[in-house]
């Protein structure tokens, strides 16, 4: 009995024992609370910045519709001029030729001449040929801008013939609809982690760990 007795445990290193236990036990108790504090901004921007994307995208698609009679006349339109390939309904497009042909072997020149008119040094598609079948060719194009404000249309291109089809722009104010909604993105996601860090902080007051508690006093 006296071998036995001298191989197990000593009571004595009870009270260290039951110091690491207060000790990791406040850490899991204070550890949400001190989140919450310091993450919470961090939360809220990283959602809001996170949204900006597929809110300002959603918004786009809501605002695009068919032209109608009164938009013909700011349809961008792909046009040619000195050689220089430009979008209709800018004040340099006067006595431009719009062009009714044209392939996607075409495109990385046409985008390297709306790119030069607005001196931006880019790979931004602002002409694309999106499909060519059965002799028609559907195209979107958007006028070069370094501003916040935005007018593209697409249209199809057929014998020389052009059908206009749909058609989007705004100005600066369209940031006005699109920050609502990032903001209201942004307080969810905060709202979402309140839930999370309360139910961490719930789950550091278990029975369980109280009863983790005593087994280590006894």
């Amino acid at each position: 009995m006296s071998v036995l007795r001298s191989r197990l445990p000593s009571f004595r290193l009870a009270p260290s024992l039951t110091r690491i236990s207060f000790e990791s036990e406040d850490a899991v108790k204070k550890t949400p609370t001190w989140l919450a504090v310091v993450l919470a901004p961090v939360v809220f921007l990283g959602s809001c910045t996170a949204s900006l994307v597929p809110v300002w995208t959603w918004q786009e698609n809501r605002l695009t519709h068919p032209v109608k009679e009164s938009e013909r006349h700011i349809m961008p339109l792909l046009a040619l001029k000195d050689g220089k390939y430009i979008v209709t309904g800018q004040s340099r497009a006067e006595g431009a030729t719009v062009v009714t042909s044209v392939s996607r072997t075409d495109e990385k020149k046409i985008n390297r001449d709306l790119c030069d008119q607005i001196g931006l040094k880019s790979d931004h598609a602002w002409f694309q040929v999106l499909e060519e079948k059965d002799g028609v060719t559907h195209v979107s194009l958007e006028a070069p801008t370094e501003g916040d404000s935005k007018r593209k249309g697409w249209y199809s291109l057929h014998r020389g013939e052009i059908t206009l089809e749909r058609i989007v722009y705004y100005g600066p104010g369209f940031a006005f609809l699109v920050l609502p909604w990032s903001i209201a993105a942004g307080v969810l996601g905060l709202v979402l982690y309140k839930i999370i860090a309360h139910r961490l902080k719930r789950q550091s007051k278990s029975p369980e760990l109280m009863s983790g508690r005593g087994s280590v006093l006894t």
